[in-house]
């Protein structure tokens, strides 16, 4: 089995329904695909790195109504690159939300620090705040060399043991 991760981005609540503080908006649309991905990992051995965004109450984001433009903290962990070395992946494959925010955060940092990791965007589980931004990102990615994915070439279409292969 080739050192492949997945890493799940800020799928939690108040991001993923409707009334949740922090709404992606269509997000729920996608949880389905997240589901199939988790079990996907479970059953195959794969470890799943998960982040989530943690805010005290009192932060001007979380409101009814965000200031998504200005009111977004670092998103960074001063122990990724620790994880990232310790698990030393050949492959990421990265799903969650959202995609011009904390998704575009977590692709730039991995091509950063792990320039020779193949790195997989499955786009039919992830979503974005701002849909024309998002498909750009994506875009944008794919021209950089992440390998844009669905859900099925990951669980159905042996995306994971292709990649077995490739690292034999």
């Amino acid at each position: 089995m080739p050192r492949i991760i997945f890493w799940d981005v800020d799928t939690q609540y108040d991001f993923m329904h409707a009334d949740g503080k922090l709404y992606v908006p269509e997000a729920e649309r996608i949880v389905g695909n997240l589901k199939r991905l988790t079990d996907y990992a479970h059953a195959h051995g794969i470890r799943i790195v998960a982040s989530a965004d943690d805010h005290v109450t009192a932060h001007p984001e979380i409101s009814d109504a965000p200031d998504w433009a200005t009111t977004f903290p670092p998103h960074c962990n001063p122990n990724v690159g620790v994880v990232l070395d310790v698990l030393a992946p050949d492959d990421i494959v990265l799903y969650g939300v959202a995609t011009d925010v904390c998704d575009k955060a977590a692709v730039e940092g991995l091509l950063e620090r792990r320039p020779r990791t193949r790195l997989f965007v499955v786009t039919d589980a992830v979503r974005g705040i701002d849909k024309d931004v998002s498909e750009q990102l994506l875009k944008d990615w794919g021209d950089e060399g992440v390998r844009l994915v669905r859900t099925k070439e990951v669980v159905e279409e042996g995306l994971v043991e292709e990649l077995a292969r490739a690292t034999a």
